[in-house]
């Protein structure tokens, strides 16, 4: 059994690439390029704070199937990354995932239902 941890970021910015670099000043000396596998804007729809209804509409359904509420700024695009990602087959079969929920609920207040 051979154990492999990879790192993935999701940036809410439109161009947010650019983070990664800082991603690897907080890894420190022995960062490994290996170590990310994944660091992309492509789940940002198009910038920060920006959403449309498929997405919230995700989310909200997922809220109700789990009872977990992703906040649309931040962690919602994380898990939409992710669920998108699983449907192109990007990981491996038997892959264990681990999401980190860093809060931020309050980014609802700001969205018009």
């Amino acid at each position: 059994y051979q154990h492999s941890v990879k790192l993935m970021g999701f940036t809410a910015l439109k161009k947010g690439e650019f983070l990664l670099d800082d991603v690897q000043v907080l890894l420190g000396e022995e960062y490994n390029n290996e170590l990310i596998h994944y660091f992309s804007s492509e789940f940002a729809l198009g910038g920060y704070a920006k959403t449309n209804t498929e997405y919230l509409t995700f989310l909200k359904t997922l809220e109700k199937e789990t009872g977990v509420l992703f906040d649309p700024i931040y962690n919602g695009k994380m898990i939409w990354g992710l669920k998108a990602l699983m449907e192109r087959g990007f990981f491996s079969e038997g892959s264990t995932i681990v999401a980190l929920h860093t809060g931020g609920q309050q980014g609802w207040a700001g969205i018009v239902n």
